[in-house]
């Protein structure tokens, strides 16, 4: 499954790279980790693979992660919502200080 990743991430989104996370939702990929800012203007991140094939997701600003390959969709607390998919995502904690948004386990 490759090497673990690193759960303590560090996001400053004063850099023009992670500028779209202002946007309420919008998302980005950061090694294995979807990054978005929802439609509620809150920070989510969790597994950037699908738990039924593992292909990237995609966040939806109806407030879902969805993954385009074969429709399956997770809340964003990562409980499945539609399948194929029957595992949760896992997810991480999120916190904002300053324009530091930190990721972690």
């Amino acid at each position: 499954m490759g090497q673990p990743i690193n759960t303590d991430l560090y996001i400053d989104l004063s850099k023009p790279e992670y500028a779209v996370l202002k946007t309420p939702g919008s998302f980005i990929f950061i090694k294995e980790i979807i990054v978005a800012f929802t439609i509620h203007q809150t920070f989510i991140a969790a597994s950037a693979r699908c738990t039924h094939e593992g292909s990237l997701l995609a966040y939806y600003p109806s407030d879902i992660l969805f993954c385009g390959k074969h429709g399956a969709s997770f809340a964003t607390d990562g409980t499945v919502l539609q399948g194929p998919a029957q595992v949760p995502l896992k997810m991480y904690k999120t916190q904002l200080s300053g324009s530091i948004l930190r990721v972690f386990a």
